[in-house]
Protein backbone atom coordinates (compact mmCIF):
# COMPACT_ATOMS: atom_id res chain seq x y z
CA UNK A 1 0.00 0.00 0.00
CA UNK A 2 1.38 3.60 -0.81
CA UNK A 3 1.40 5.76 1.92
CA UNK A 4 -0.61 8.29 0.06
CA UNK A 5 -3.60 5.66 -1.33
CA UNK A 6 -6.73 6.63 -0.20
CA UNK A 7 -9.20 4.51 1.08
CA UNK A 8 -11.25 2.50 -1.82
CA UNK A 9 -14.69 2.48 -0.43
CA UNK A 10 -17.04 4.43 -2.52
CA UNK A 11 -16.97 8.73 -1.38
CA UNK A 12 -14.56 8.13 0.88
CA UNK A 13 -11.70 10.75 1.65
CA UNK A 14 -9.61 9.62 3.89
CA UNK A 15 -6.08 8.27 3.89
CA UNK A 16 -5.49 4.28 3.48
CA UNK A 17 -4.48 2.50 6.79
CA UNK A 18 -5.38 -1.36 5.98
CA UNK A 19 -4.80 -3.53 3.23
CA UNK A 20 -7.71 -5.67 3.35
CA UNK A 21 -7.86 -9.45 2.14
CA UNK A 22 -10.94 -9.49 0.17
CA UNK A 23 -10.57 -12.94 0.04
CA UNK A 24 -8.36 -15.00 1.77
CA UNK A 25 -5.57 -15.31 -1.52
CA UNK A 26 -3.58 -12.71 -0.13
CA UNK A 27 -3.01 -11.15 -3.45
CA UNK A 28 -6.71 -9.59 -3.97
CA UNK A 29 -5.89 -6.42 -1.28
CA UNK A 30 -7.92 -3.31 -1.39
CA UNK A 31 -6.47 -0.16 0.67
CA UNK A 32 -9.27 0.57 3.41
CA UNK A 33 -9.24 3.80 6.03
CA UNK A 34 -9.49 2.48 9.83
CA UNK A 35 -13.36 3.27 10.00
CA UNK A 36 -13.99 0.95 6.41
CA UNK A 37 -11.60 -1.57 7.38
CA UNK A 38 -13.86 -2.16 10.77
CA UNK A 39 -16.75 -2.09 8.77
CA UNK A 40 -15.90 -4.91 6.50
CA UNK A 41 -14.71 -6.83 9.29
CA UNK A 42 -17.88 -6.53 11.52
CA UNK A 43 -19.69 -8.23 8.20
CA UNK A 44 -17.31 -11.18 7.83
CA UNK A 45 -17.85 -11.68 11.22
CA UNK A 46 -21.11 -11.28 11.61
CA UNK A 47 -21.42 -13.76 8.24
CA UNK A 48 -19.07 -16.76 9.84
CA UNK A 49 -19.74 -18.38 12.51
CA UNK A 50 -18.06 -20.63 14.72
CA UNK A 51 -15.93 -23.38 13.05
CA UNK A 52 -17.11 -21.98 9.48
CA UNK A 53 -14.71 -19.65 7.77
CA UNK A 54 -16.09 -17.88 4.81
CA UNK A 55 -14.98 -19.16 1.32
CA UNK A 56 -13.69 -17.48 -1.40
CA UNK A 57 -16.93 -16.57 -3.07
CA UNK A 58 -18.55 -15.31 0.03
CA UNK A 59 -16.00 -13.18 0.78
CA UNK A 60 -15.98 -12.00 -2.69
CA UNK A 61 -20.27 -11.50 -2.63
CA UNK A 62 -19.85 -9.87 0.81
CA UNK A 63 -17.03 -7.47 -0.02
CA UNK A 64 -19.06 -6.48 -3.47
CA UNK A 65 -22.56 -5.98 -1.30
CA UNK A 66 -20.82 -3.92 1.46
CA UNK A 67 -18.98 -1.45 -1.09
CA UNK A 68 -22.45 -0.91 -3.37
CA UNK A 69 -24.27 0.10 -0.04
CA UNK A 70 -26.07 -3.32 0.34
CA UNK A 71 -24.58 -4.44 3.73
CA UNK A 72 -23.86 -2.68 6.86
CA UNK A 73 -22.37 -3.76 10.19
CA UNK A 74 -24.88 -5.16 12.64
CA UNK A 75 -22.60 -3.92 15.40
CA UNK A 76 -21.99 -6.81 17.82
CA UNK A 77 -20.59 -5.49 20.70
CA UNK A 78 -18.53 -8.77 20.53
CA UNK A 79 -17.17 -7.59 17.45
CA UNK A 80 -14.98 -4.66 18.77
CA UNK A 81 -13.18 -7.12 21.20
CA UNK A 82 -11.98 -9.29 18.57
CA UNK A 83 -11.05 -6.65 16.25
CA UNK A 84 -8.74 -5.34 19.16
CA UNK A 85 -7.60 -8.39 19.68
CA UNK A 86 -6.62 -8.82 15.50
CA UNK A 87 -4.96 -5.57 15.38
CA UNK A 88 -2.69 -6.60 17.99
Amino acid sequence: MKSNELCSFPGCTRKAAHSHHVTNDSNQTEPLCVRHHKEITKINIDNSGPGHKLFYKERKQLYRAWKEGELKPRGNPDDEDWIAAWNR
